[in-house]
């Protein structure tokens, strides 16, 4: 790719790849893809060769027009110096030999993307492209191939956006997140706000509960109790899936929106009703930060993996008691639609632990001791942090 890719996504009909990049830009590419010979351009072709004869094939190493008979400043003498040891010139640009095409650009660093199929103002099925940016923009573009046309923007975040979730079963509706103390609820084409969940209040508690912190007196007020959490932590989205969980009496499908934080060793449910109402279910505990998770639709199932080098509720402090074993590294809970609970799918569980066992013994092993100190794995890990900018009303100072 032109440049490092941060999201992809499928258009409906399962043919083309959305690919957005840090840059702002987001292209397609045919899931079916083949390579091509490019033309030679100005005497390059797609290798970043000279194409017209043997002979330019090798560019002249770069020699300065300048001497030491007419430079007599030290700056210029010293200048004159670093380009005599430069041996070549920068290297050229290779073209891109596969297809690929620029569909649309954001001014500011992107961060997901999504693909919707919904019927037009006109009843007319048209796709959509949403994405969402660094400064707190989530904007509506028409599908392939009037991605150049902006419907509308849906305006409410007031920090970076770092995912979006597009209920398949509710198109009309996007739920999004980010470094916000909120998730927002969305009529996406109208660029309406439906709802604002608090969701920092939900990590404050469960984290008071795990550090053992002390409960605020009765004499306490309401006021007092939100600042005091509001103080003393900021959260930040790492992952929103939605789930379809069961079919209502009405004929409209009830669904799980689950999210994850980053350095946050739960996973927060959320059930999602045909009123477009958004109301918190369940925080299913882990045994250690969040990663990643996946939703298996035909179990009512989620699959999520875990960090076990770094404590719970840190993103920079390692473990000494890191698990080794693959159970300490994933979990899967399910949905069970009597009771309205998730619970633990043990055969499921059990089948996830047996194949990461048999995948680690097919690999020779690396020592894990001392794998989490230093910044490296702590940014590979935990990196949408670093969106927040600086002097941001969430930022806290160090």
């Amino acid at each position: 790719m032109p440049k490092r890719p941060c999201a992809i996504v499928l258009t409906p009909d399962d043919s083309t790849i959305l690919c957005a990049d840090k840059f702002g830009d987001v292209y397609s590419l045919p899931l079916m893809g083949r390579r091509y010979e490019t033309k030679a351009v100005n005497g390059i072709d797609a290798n970043g060769t000279n194409g017209t004869s043997d002979r330019n094939q090798k560019q002249k190493p770069f020699a300065p027009s300048a001497t030491s008979l007419t430079v007599h400043t030290k700056r210029n003498r010293d200048a004159l110096r670093q380009q005599q040891k430069l041996n070549e010139t920068k290297a050229e640009k290779k073209a891109l030999n596969f297809d690929h095409k620029l569909l649309l650009g954001h001014v500011s660093l992107l961060t997901d993307i999504a693909c919707v199929l919904r019927a037009s103002p006109s009843q007319k099925l048209r796709n959509y492209i949403l994405t969402s940016d660094r400064d707190e923009h989530i904007r509506i573009s028409r599908g392939i191939p009037q991605a150049n046309v902006i419907e509308g923007y849906c305006l409410g975040h007031t920090e970076f956006i770092t995912k979006l979730c597009v209920p398949p079963v509710y198109p009309h509706l996007l739920i999004s997140g980010g470094g916000d103390d909120y998730l927002i609820l969305w009529d996406w084409r109208a660029g309406r706000l439906l709802q604002q969940l608090d969701l920092k209040q939900l990590v404050a508690t469960l984290r008071n509960t795990h550090l053992g912190a002390e409960v605020v007196s009765e004499s306490s007020t309401t006021k007092d109790t939100e600042t005091q959490v509001d103080s003393a932590l900021r959260i930040c989205v790492s992952n929103i899936q939605a789930l379809e969980i069961e079919k209502q009496k009405v004929g409209h499908p009830g669904v799980e929106i689950i999210v994850t934080c980053e350095g946050v060793p739960a996973l927060f449910t959320f059930t999602l009703g045909a009123n477009a109402q958004l109301q918190f279910n369940a925080t299913i505990h882990t045994e250690s930060n969040v990663v990643d998770l996946t939703v298996l639709r035909n179990q009512n199932s989620v699959i999520y993996s875990m960090d076990n080098c770094h404590q719970s509720w840190s993103t920079d402090v390692s473990s000494d008691t890191a698990s080794q074993s693959p159970r300490g590294l994933m979990g899967s809970p399910s949905y069970c639609t009597d009771s309205k609970t998730w619970k633990e799918n043990q055969v499921l569980q059990a089948n996830l632990v047996a194949a990461t066992r048999e995948c680690a013994d097919s690999y020779s092993q690396i020592s894990q001791a001392g794998v989490a100190h230093g910044k490296p794995l702590t940014d590979l890990l935990y990196g949408l942090e670093s969106l927040r900018k600086r002097g941001s009303d969430n930022e806290t100072e160090v």
